[in-house]
């Protein structure tokens, strides 16, 4: 039934099965990676509001993924700000610094709080090293 729900984008349906059986079954790798290698965001969003954690390194690797747009990279960090998510030490830098030939760092809006509380933990070397940011 949640694969179910997540080929659909049913949240009606997830929610009926977590209220049903709880997170044992949510906790789940292959649903989990499922759900990030379709970028199915409205189910991600999901399961960030119930608190269901997974390895968050699979979540920023889809956002500065080279097929991923630019809406979607901007999408995907919010929703990391939204619930609090800690990034690993530099982890941004080094999605960033991999991804200089698709021009994601063009699409940064520093403007947004989202990108100013992730990126502006950086230090002033990691800073520098990013001369188009």
């Amino acid at each position: 039934m949640i694969n179910k729900a997540i080929l659909f984008d049913d949240i009606k349906l997830l929610d009926y099965v977590f209220i049903e059986t709880g997170y044992e079954h949510f906790q789940n790798e292959f649903i989990i990676s499922h759900i990030l290698h379709n970028k199915k965001l409205i189910i991600l969003e999901w399961f960030l509001s119930k608190n269901i954690y997974f390895n968050t390194d699979y979540l920023f690797k889809l956002a500065f993924d080279r097929h991923t747009n630019y809406q979607d990279m901007d999408t995907i960090i919010n929703m990391c700000h939204n619930f609090k998510i800690n990034l690993f030490d530099k982890i941004v830098y080094k999605l960033l610094e991999n991804n200089n030939d698709n021009n994601k760092i063009d699409h940064i809006n520093l403007d947004k709080i989202y990108w100013r509380f992730y990126l502006f933990k950086l230090n002033d070397i990691d800073l520098i090293n990013l001369n188009k940011l």
